[in-house]
Order: structure tokens, then sequence, then C-alpha cells
């Protein structure tokens, strides 16, 4: 019988199991939202093959990417690994590589230490053993996997000693150039056998760098046109490596290491590896062309190889910057090399644009190829141009004599063209953070490439390099607005400013290291009248604010990923300090103070363009379309008042823009934020106690002595009267009203203190005046307001007490207990605390018990 109630309680169980019918037609599953879902499908829709997984600080984040921290300090969904994770799964890895470098390092010393100290038949003979037990080493741990690292390390190490030995050899005389040469495309051919024999692409990479160095060399034997040749075929054969192995890692080195090259060439002037001679290429024209044929190589091969995994994009990776595509990572460095090359021959601009136009065609064809245009699409027109282009330059100054321009010049105009045509037509294909990339290496060529003089020394003062980059801002200021975009929105809004600032910033220090270290003072490097600069950044300044009307509604904030997985960072975000409308604002302050100091600005353009500025951006404010907090707007710009008052005077105009500032924003938008009265009177007082120090200015601008001369007390008194009157009428209904009167007061004193200071009796007048009609006003519309709390409590009080004598009477009529009245409880033990007070039985008296005004 004990059995019987576990047997009932299984059957049940099943039976249970077994009959379950769960109906879930009633249960409503929320679908995703449309604006969800159209995100999703932006963002796949964004992904580059061609640029791949970088870290684009424009970038908007959802919010459910893993380890993202919400605003209210939660993580949703974790991500993959913690830091802890990624050491432990990364570490070992990355520790293997570094130990790689450092003992191929070491023995290349060796090698060298080698040859230099010992004689040359012993050098001879320890340099053969050190290869021969790197080649064996190789052989033992190559094919063991947990060995192979090491042993691929080994071969490299036996390589570098052969080569080394190689350029020994002809150091003591044994063989000659010739013969070196000859040697050295021996050992290349080990060195690529080697590659094949142990399937590693390591080994293979120093004999791209190898075969560079010997068509550099061979200069010494065929000139000039051996040298560009012999690269050129170098070049060939490292890509044709990269084809025949299918690896990306060649083919990426070799698009860096090829531009990189010839980069070097250009910028020096030649020098010696060893016995190893590197002429430099005196040949316009031939390193033109030269250039030109390497980057169309290397552009197709960065096309070919677009989507293969590579170690520089893993080095991206290791270091935290994302994973950026063979394209992007080859390309970027190959371009540095190009750029070399351009900043070289920036004393001649239609050489140089000749050069960024071909660099723009074949890199720009390449990654629209890559973004699945069809490659016949894009080579037709710009293969079928290059012919011309290049008979233009062949025929050199028989174009300048007929046309007004010269070959160069033609040919970067009709480059320009074609390659704007070929880009345009197939724009959709081309994503916005290709976009702004470009147009900061746009801006960063102009800067480089259009030169600069002082209008004093016969130059336009900047204004040709000032109307292409305004052209440029206005081009990203259209695109940004077209295509809804932030990263244009911040490229538009930071470029401006930001290279003004680092190139003014970069400029002074390195003067000033030159000038420590007892060299010649180089002067300003790029030359910018103040008249041209100021109508440039108050362009920008017109083009930034329309930017971010535009886009401010869908909070474009620059740290929304900064970092994005930190607490710092969360913070930083929330802060809303790199927000674009935060940006817009402190960054082009910070950098008029810097230009004010070093001489940018004179006192007229310095106005004119601040005047601007905060004319925008207080209107903006005021209209309501300006994403950020009012206060830390106005707390910026006094700083930076007080700041520029500090260095160059101009109390009265910068202190009177302050005024007018404050003043508007408390008439317009304090009535939903009362803290703007205290943080307005307050920063007012700031330009006031710099006044009251009797600090004179250090650094006096230009045109100043045009500003008409207003006594600084009076435009004081003024200020602060404009800013009270604006405050005293609506003070008796802010709420916290002791920290406004309190800012007031501390107002008012410093005016009467400068006041005194300065012994200007009228100012003294109506300081004091206004201190006690301020007062009286203030402490009335306490009072008033102290009594009518204390009146409308006494009568609450009285509803109260009135509401409790009907609640006493029902309760007496239906016999029923009344509740228990915690007011009158209190209030009745209130009374037998105090003397002055009588028990009574009068409720509304007793209601009223703590209720009094005592003025």
């Amino acid at each position: 019988m004990s059995d019987d109630p576990l047997d009932d309680r299984i059957i049940r169980e099943r039976e249970f199991r077994r009959r379950v019918n769960v109906d879930l037609s009633d249960v409503v599953v929320p679908e995703r939202s449309g604006d969800e879902e159209e995100r999703r499908e932006e963002l796949a829709a964004a992904v580059d093959e061609a640029l791949g997984n970088v870290f684009d600080p424009f970038e908007q984040a959802s919010g459910d990417e893993p380890g993202a921290i919400q605003e209210d300090g939660s993580v949703p969904l974790a991500p993959e690994r913690d830091i802890v994770t990624e050491v432990a799964v990364e570490g070992e890895r990355r520790v293997n590589w570094l130990l790689m470098v450092a003992m191929i390092l070491v023995y290349s010393a060796i090698g060298i230490q080698a040859g230099i100290a010992l004689s040359p038949y012993l050098a001879m003979a320890v340099l053969l053993i050190l290869a021969a037990v790197g080649f064996a080493l190789g052989e033992r741990w190559v094919p063991e996997r947990n060995m192979a690292l090491l042993g691929v390390t080994w071969v490299i190490i036996a390589m570098k000693v052969l080569y080394g030995l190689a350029i020994e050899l002809n150091r003591w005389d044994y063989i000659g150039v010739e013969s070196l040469g000859v040697l050295l495309l021996f050992l290349v051919a080990v060195n690529v056998l080697a590659s094949y024999r142990h399937d590693h692409d390591a080994i293979a990479a120093q004999s791209t760098l190898v075969l560079l160095a010997i068509g550099s060399t061979a200069g010494s034997v065929l000139g000039e046109i051996g040298v560009a040749v012999m690269i050129l075929v170098a070049t060939l054969l490292m890509h044709g490596l990269a084809l025949h192995r299918q690896s990306g890692n060649l083919a990426a080195l070799g698009v860096a290491a090829s531009n990189l090259w010839i980069g070097m060439h250009a910028i020096t002037g030649g020098f010696e590896i060893g016995s190893l001679k590197i002429l430099s290429l005196e040949s316009p024209l031939l390193l033109f062309l030269l250039l030109m044929a390497v980057t169309g190589i290397n552009a197709a091969m960065a096309a070919r190889f677009a989507r293969e995994d590579n170690w520089f994009s893993k080095a991206f990776k290791a270091l935290g910057l994302g994973e950026p595509g063979l394209w992007g990572v080859s390309i970027s460095l190959g371009m540095v090399g190009a750029l070399l090359t351009v900043a070289a021959s920036r004393e001649e601009m239609g050489y140089a644009l000749g050069m960024v136009s071909f660099l723009g065609a074949a890199f720009g064809g390449s990654y629209l190829s890559v973004r699945g245009v069809e490659s016949r699409r894009v080579a037709i027109p710009l293969l079928g141009v290059a012919p011309v282009l290049v008979l233009i330059l062949l025929a050199g100054d028989r174009v300048g004599d007929s046309l007004p321009l010269d070959s160069y010049e033609l040919f970067t105009v009709l480059g320009t063209i074609v390659t704007g045509f070929v880009m345009l037509r197939d724009q959709e294909r081309v994503t916005d953070r290709v976009l702004w990339l470009g147009a900061v290496v746009i801006l960063t060529l102009l800067v480089i490439l259009v030169p600069t003089e002082a209008s004093e020394a016969g130059g336009d003062g900047g204004f040709l390099l000032l109307a292409l980059l305004g052209a440029l801002h206005i081009g990203t200021a259209v695109l940004a607005i077209n295509r809804d975009s932030p990263s244009l929105a911040g490229v538009t809004v930071l470029l401006p400013w930001s290279w003004v600032l680092i190139e003014e910033v970069v400029q002074e220090a390195a003067r000033t290291l030159l000038v420590a270290n007892d060299a010649a003072d180089p002067g300003s490097i790029i030359d910018l009248d103040p008249g041209p600069l100021g109508a440039y950044l108050a362009l920008s300044s017109v083009l930034l604010v329309v930017v971010n009307v535009r886009l401010g509604e869908t909070g474009v904030n620059l740290a929304a990923r900064f970092l994005g997985v930190t607490e710092i960072s969360a913070s930083i975000r929330d802060s809303g300090a790199l927000q674009l409308w935060s940006i817009g604002w402190w960054l082009p302050l910070l950098t008029m103070i810097f230009m004010a100091h070093f001489g940018g600005f004179t006192a007229v353009t310095l106005l004119l363009v601040l005047l601007l500025l905060t004319t925008l951006h207080f209107g903006a404010e005021i209209a309501g379309r300006r994403v950020g907090d009012a206060g830390n707007m106005v707390t910026i710009l006094a700083v930076a008042v007080v700041v520029m008052e500090w260095r160059h005077g101009l109390f009265v105009p910068l202190s009177a823009l302050l005024c007018l500032s404050i003043a508007s924003l408390m008439l317009t938008r304090a009535w939903d934020n009362e803290n703007l009265y205290t943080s307005g009177m307050s920063m007012m007082s700031l330009p006031l106690l710099l006044a009251l120090s009797g600090r004179e200015a250090t650094r006096i601008l230009e045109l100043t002595e045009s500003l008409p001369e207003v006594d600084m007390v009076l435009v004081s008194v003024a200020c602060a009267a404009i800013v009270l009157g604006v405050y005293l009428p609506r003070a008796g209904g802010i709420e916290k009203l002791l920290n406004p009167a309190l800012a007031a007061l501390w107002l008012l004193v410093i005016v009467i203190a400068l006041s005194f200071d300065q012994g200007n009796q009228t100012a003294q007048t109506a300081s004091v005046a206004m201190f006690v009609v301020s007062s009286l006003w203030l402490v009335a519309r306490g009072e008033l307001r102290a009594e009518l709390k204390s009146v409308a409590m006494r009568d609450t009080r009285l509803e109260m007490a009135a509401k409790a004598v009907g609640d006493e009477a029902m309760f007496e009529g239906s016999g029923e207990v009344s509740m228990y009245d915690a007011r009158r409880a209190a209030m009745e033990a209130e009374r037998r605390k105090r003397r002055d007070k009588m028990g009574t039985d009068d409720l509304r008296e007793l209601y009223t018990t703590d209720v009094s005004h005592k003025p």
C-alpha cells in the first residue's frame, strides 16, 4: 500500500505531460520596430569590403553591441571576450611574434658585428656556420606544429646572414658591384625556394625588400633609367610571387613597400646601406612615370586580394583599431610613400597635383572594383585616357608653347575630369566612411601642396589655399545633408578648426626646438593673413551650425563609440563633451585663442569671428535647435573671454559680448532652466574680477587702436545692470531663490569694488544705487513670497481642520471608531512642548500650531 501514492503521482505527471496543450495564439510577440530593422539594413549595406572593420569615431552605436554600457550603467550584452580572456587567448601568440622579431634583430646584429670585428676568412666561416645552423633548425622544427614558428624564425635568420655575407664580400673587395647584384639575385631565388619548401610567407617577405634594394643599386651600373626599370621589375616580381602563392600577406607588403621605396628615392638625395649605394631619381618625368606605373599595378593587386587575410590587418586588430581590409591597409601604407614623393615636389604645384590626380584615379577605380562595380566599366575610361596623358607628358614644353597650361597642369585637368566622371557615375557605391577619409586626405594634400606666402612678401596670404579648403568644406556639408551622414557632418565641423590648430601648434613647437638648439628660425611654413583666415573661419562657423541644425536631431556624438566598453568612455559619452554641438563650440574657441596668441588674428577679425560664432550658437540654443547644456555653453564662453582679455585686453567688446549672450539666454531659456540665473551672473563676474586685478595685456593685437575707446568701469556697471535687469523681475518666481540671490550679490560687490578702485564717481553712484535697489527688491520679494507661502499653508491647514471636524461628527453619529489622525497627534505634541501654546479643543487652532510668519 505504501507504493500506491508514489505510483499515482507518477501516473498523474505522465498524464499531465501527455495532455498538456498550451495555446499561444493569444500571446502577442512584439515585432521588431521598423526603425531597428531599417538600422540593421543600413549597417549591413554600409559594410565596406575595401576598408574592412576599422575604428570609426563617427559611427553611431545602437547600444546593443557586446560590451556596450548604457546610460544607467548596465551592460545588457557582455562582450565576447573580456580583457583577461583576450590576454590569455592572444597573449601567447603576440609574445611568440615579439620573440621572433627580437631573435631576428639580435642575430642580425651578431652577423654585422662578426663582419666588422673579425677577419674576412674567420667572419665568413662564422656567418656560413650560423646560416647552416639556421637552415638545419628550420628543417628540424618547421614540420612540427608547436615548433613551426621558431623554425621559420631560424630560416629567416639564415637568409639574413647570407644577404649580409654577400654585402660583406663586396666590402672586402672579393667581388664587384655587378657580381654582388648577381649573388643577391641568386640568394633571392634561394629565399623564394625556402619559402615554398616551408610554405610560409614570412620567409618570402624579406626577399621583396632585397629585390627593391637590388633595383635601387642598379643605378651605379645602369643609371637613373636602370634604377626605374629595376624597381618596376622588382615590383612585378613581388606581385608575381604573391599571385603564384595566392598570398594576401605578400600582396599587401608589395603594395606598401614599392610606394614607400619610391617615396624614399624622391624625398632623399641618395644614401648608402653598407656597400649598396642608393641613387636618387633626378629626372622629374622619370619619377612621375615610375610612380604612375607602380601605382596602377598596386591598385590592381589591392583590388585582386582585397578580401584576403594579411599581416597588417592583424596588426591593427592586435592594437585594438579594428580589422581593416587588405585594400584599405595596403593602400594607406602605399599612400604614405606616394605622399612623400608628392611632398618632395611641392614647389612645383602642377607637377605635384598631377601625381595626386593619377593616385586618385588608380586607387579610386580600384575601390569601385572592390565595391562591386564591373572592372571593365572602371578600366575602359581610365586606361583609355592613360596613353593620351602619357603623350602629353612626353610632349613637354611643346604643350606650354601652344596652351596657357604646361604639360603637368594639362595632365592634372584631364585626369581629374576623367576620375570625377568615373567616381560620380557610381557614387552610390561609395560609403560615407570613404568620403570623410577622402576629405581628410584632400585637405592634407592641399595644405602640403598649395604654396602660401604672406602678402607683405608678395604672396596671396593663403587666399588660394583657404578658398580651395572652403570649397571642400561646402562639398562635405552638402553631402552630409543630402546623405544624412553623421560622419560627413563630423568632418565638416572638425576639419576647419582642427587643422589650423594642429598646424600652428606643430609649427611653433618645431620653431621653438630649433631656436633652443641654436638653429636658425625657419619662420612660418604656412603664412595665412588675418583677413583670409577670418573669412575662412567665418564660413566654417556658418557651415558648422547649418550641418548641426540639420543633423542635430540624430544626436551625432563622437563619444558614442569612444573606446566603447569602459566606464570612463561611457562617462565621456554621457557628458556630451564630444557631441558635435559641443565640439563645435569649444574647439573653435580654443583655436581662436591659440591663433590670436601666435598672431593669426587682428583685433577686428578676432571679434568678428567670435561674434558670428557666438550669435550662431546662442541663436540655435534660443530657437531650441541646439543639443547640449546651455549653462556649459555660457561657462565655456566666459572662460574663453577671460583668457583673451588676459592676453590681449579688449575688455570692453568682449565683456559686452558676454553680457549680451548671457542676458539673451536668461530672457529666453531660463524659464525652464533656473540654474542659468546663477551660472549667468557668476560667469559675468569673471571678466570684472580680471579688470579688478589691474593686469595689463601682454600681447596687443593689430588694429586694437582702431576700436572706439569706452570707459571700462562704465561698461562693467552697464553689463551688471543688464544682467540684473533680466534677473530681478523674475526673482519672485524662482523656486530656489538663494543661489541666484548670492550670485547677484557677488556680482554687485565686484562692480562696487571695481568702481571705487578706478575712482569713477558716476560708476560709484550707479553701483551703490544698484546694490540698494537690488537688495530692497530681493528682500521685498523674498518677504512677500514667504508671507504668501505662510498664508497658503494656513489655508491648507484650515481645510484639513474643517475636514477633521466633519469626520468626527460622522463617526459620532454612526457609532463607529474614528481613525487615528497622525497630523492631530503631532500638533498636540508640539503644543505640549511649547510654553506659549496651551492645550485647545479648537481643531482650527490646533492644526495651525506650526504656521507662522516672522518678517
